[in-house]
């Protein structure tokens, strides 16, 4: 092909491709003087413009000013715009921003959102902000969703896990039956004979404890007669009232223990002749005490 007809060529292509913008500015120019109503088409024919490649690489933003009479920012909004919204689509009559709200709605479900809370009796605000509580409703949801799914995970692992302990279980018992049924009888007698062992070292730890507590009783026994002695050299008397005090605090203290039998017949020996042992101790001082409330000068009284 000769350089003239290449030429002619691209001359003739030149021609229609400024035919072609030239009648999207002069629709772009009739949009604009009705733009509160067209700004869907005014998208839509911007969009031809780009998709199509109309104006030269690098001129864009500088032909958007000139002819749409807008920034590139609000021609990018008009032309989203255009392009989500259809031409019969009731939301094509709604004001410019509140179908920017809209926008962040998804587009199967723009339509009827719009029409149950009545987008045309918003104001944009209004619009918005049903827009931003429909959003968080979805968030909320989609939480409660993932929520609900990690708890019926977390059931799902712990019933196998419980599952599997139940069978652990049960193996366990088999087992432990198989071993009762093969234990032989010198594995009884070990343990009969251990039983024996046991007893007879219990019952020789009770003896031990009993002859202990025996010689603390006596060994308390003494020093008190070795304290009484004391007290009566050193010349010291006990009032009624200091005696009254004295066992008043004493009850107080030790009060519990006519109520305790069935604590202490669940007691093992060892303990109750502990307790037994002070409890003897404690009669054999009210006898003595009983003994010296009955002299009368340095006759014992009988307590009939």
């Amino acid at each position: 092909m000769s350089n003239d007809l290449m030429n002619r060529n691209d001359e003739t292509v030149a021609r229609i491709i400024a035919t072609r913008r030239e009648q999207i500015e002069r629709r772009l120019h009739d949009d604009l003087d009705r733009m509160a109503e067209n700004y869907i088409d005014i998208g839509r024919c911007l969009n031809i413009v780009k998709d199509e490649g109309l104006v030269p690489h690098g001129q864009w933003i500088t032909w958007i000013q000139e002819h749409a009479q807008m920034s590139e920012r609000n021609a990018q909004r008009v032309m989203r715009a255009a392009r989500e919204i259809e031409s019969g689509s009731p939301l094509a009559r709604l004001d410019f921003s509140k179908v920017m709200a809209l926008l962040a709605i998804p587009a199967e479900e723009r339509e009827a959102f719009a029409a149950e809370v009545g987008a045309e009796s918003l104001s944009v605000r209004q619009l918005q902000a049903a827009v931003k509580a429909r959003e968080e409703a979805v968030r909320e949801k989609e939480r409660a969703e993932r929520e609900a799914k990690k708890m019926a995970a977390l059931a799902s692992g712990m019933k196998s896990k419980l599952e599997y302990m139940e069978g652990r279980a049960a193996s366990l018992e088999i087992q432990a039956a198989k071993a009762q049924s093969v234990a032989d009888e010198r594995a009884r007698e070990e343990i009969d004979r251990l039983q024996e062992e046991l007893k007879s070292r219990e019952a020789e730890l009770e003896r031990r404890a009993k002859a202990e507590s025996d010689a603390k009783a006596e060994l308390l026994r003494l020093h008190t007669q070795a304290a009484r002695g004391a007290a009566m050299e050193g010349g010291e008397r006990l009032t009624a009232d200091e005696l009254a005090a004295a066992t008043r605090a004493f009850i107080g203290q030790v009060a519990v223990l006519p109520h305790m039998g069935k604590e202490l017949a669940a007691c093992g020996q060892k303990t109750r002749d502990a307790y037994l042992a002070n409890v003897n101790m404690i009669a054999d001082w009210c006898e003595r005490a009983r003994a010296a409330l009955n002299t009368i000068e340095g006759e014992v009284l009988s307590c009939e």
